[in-house]
């Protein structure tokens, strides 16, 4: 799933992206763990910005 704001965008659509995008609001993202077949309460965030600078 991705998200777009005019200027940047944060995703996780490629192997191994791991996150779900609940929302963009202005400089700010909102995300959270994308699970799927895992168990156990580990994670490690694998997802891209593009486009931000700063």
């Amino acid at each position: 799933m991705s998200a777009m704001s005019s200027a940047w965008g944060i995703d996780a659509d490629f192997p191994g992206g791991n996150i779900l995008v609940e929302r963009v609001d202005g400089n700010t993202a909102y995300i959270r763990q994308d699970l799927r077949d895992t168990t156990g309460h580990w994670f490690c965030w694998y997802f891209r910005v593009s486009g931000a600078a700063g």
